[in-house]
């Protein structure tokens, strides 16, 4: 009650007060929706940038191991972008193959896991 008859003998500061009470809160909005927006801007743009680059999907090649031949010759071979390094693909070759060496022998066959385009054919 005290506050309230402060605010009636003296109605302009009452009205001052309210009036800046409702500028803090149309701030804080303010900030809050610009900090949606600019967060749904960098969501946006982050799928746009992801679809500009054709899609492209794992698929696996049985191959027959010839006279020669080593992981990293076949690594190097079938080697995407999509993996980190030859190292990187020569493992995940091995764990696909169940091998816990690099020792391979002609005759043979092994599963290659390798990228290509959704819509190849290969």
């Amino acid at each position: 009650m005290r506050i309230i008859r402060r605010f009636y003998s003296r109605p302009l500061q009452a009205a001052a007060y309210f009036f800046c009470r409702g500028l803090r809160s149309r701030i804080i909005l303010a900030i809050a929706v610009l900090l949606v927006f600019l967060l749904s801007l960098s969501i946006l743009t982050q799928s746009v940038s992801a679809s500009e680059h054709p899609e492209r999907i794992k698929k696996v090649i049985s191959i027959e191991i010839k006279s020669g031949d080593t992981l990293w010759a076949i690594a190097t071979q079938y080697y995407t972008d999509e993996y980190d390094s030859i190292s990187d693909y020569v493992t995940e070759i091995k764990a696909t193959n169940h091998l816990h060496s690099d020792t391979i022998h002609s005759g043979n066959y092994l599963v290659i896991p390798y990228y290509t385009e959704a819509n190849n054919s290969l």
